[in-house]
């Protein structure tokens, strides 16, 4: 196997986890903020910090779903 192989396949890798993250993101922010944020801090943020997290996650989701199509069902691997 040559770099290339080896760079693509660990390419696809980022966007199957990064997809998968955005997915759970999308679902369930509070999850996410737990397990990411809540150390930091002290006291729960608003409302609308939730609504953000999952907006990012529903755009990244798309973005990473429509990434892995293309990857997937078009690359030579």
């Amino acid at each position: 196997m040559g770099f290339f192989m080896i760079f693509l396949i660990v390419f696809k890798l980022f966007f199957v986890v990064g997809t998968i993250f955005s997915l759970l993101t999308a679902i369930n922010p509070h999850l996410v903020w737990h397990i990411t944020e809540e150390w930091k801090s002290h006291k729960k943020p608003p409302k609308s910090y939730f609504v953000i997290q999952r907006m990012k996650g529903i755009i990244g989701a798309i973005i990473g779903l429509i990434a892995l199509f293309f990857m997937f069902f078009n690359a030579p691997i």
